[in-house]
């Protein structure tokens, strides 16, 4: 974890409220970049990202990997179906807290 790097509190938010959502939580950990929850997936890996913007306190950015298909060695893998659900329940749990203010999604 680097310095100036937050956003543990929102991870465990985010594994907790996804979990009511239905969503299996596998692990939240520290990253370089800020935090990771880690979605059971069978198909690929399927994570959260979320962290401080720099320099902030109070505001933080969530993504939801991977962000585009994956390719294996002979097939690609259509990663949109379970990244679109997982992105509309992560919504879900933010936009129900009414201490989070100014929620911007954007693709």
């Amino acid at each position: 974890m680097n310095p100036g790097r937050h956003g543990k509190a929102l991870a465990d938010y985010l594994a907790a409220g996804l979990k009511t959502h239905g969503v299996q939580i596998a692990s939240v950990s520290a990253e370089d970049w800020g935090w990771r929850v880690d979605v059971n997936n069978a198909h690929f890996p399927l994570w959260i990202g979320c962290g401080n913007v720099d320099g902030e306190q109070d505001r933080f950015l969530c993504f939801v990997e991977p962000s585009k298909p994956s390719a294996g060695w002979f097939m690609r893998t259509d990663t949109r179906p379970a990244t679109e659900r997982l992105s509309n329940e992560l919504y879900a749990v933010l936009a129900a807290n009414p201490n989070v203010e100014g929620l911007v999604w954007t693709d």
